[in-house]
């Protein structure tokens, strides 16, 4: 069984890694892939999880997510799903796009609601 909580931890020190050393691109790769370990880990840990329904990225998997379903357990991410997708512009088909293709406002958004994201399904504090 996939352990999203690890997967989406460690993805988000590879950003923070790559993006430390100014490797944005992949940087942003990762704070996708953070994000979308971090609602998989949600939607896990309540038994929600549906292979057909979620096995999709962030930029999709986003907008399958119905905010209310998770007030009691994970009441901060009520909030952050009922706003606009933050990651409508992120795709799994930037990694092969040239350098430069993810603007720095795009990354900083990916980073902020990554970071977000991780802290409302309690995977860390920082």
């Amino acid at each position: 069984m996939e352990d999203y909580t690890a997967a989406a931890r460690r993805h988000w020190a590879d950003a923070q890694l790559l993006d430390r050393e100014q490797r944005r691109q992949n940087a942003d790769h990762h704070y996708g892939f953070a994000a979308e370990c971090a609602l998989k880990s949600a939607l896990q840990a309540m038994g929600y999880f549906r292979e057909e329904a979620h096995r999709k990225h962030i930029n999709v998997l986003w907008n399958r997510m119905q905010a209310t379903a998770f007030q009691h357990r994970f009441p901060g991410l009520v909030g952050l799903l009922a706003g606009s997708n933050r990651f409508d512009d992120w795709d799994v088909e930037q990694r092969y796009h040239g350098d430069g293709a993810v603007t720095e406002e795009a990354i900083k958004v990916h980073r902020d609601c990554a970071h977000r994201l991780l802290r409302a399904v309690g995977l860390f504090r920082g």
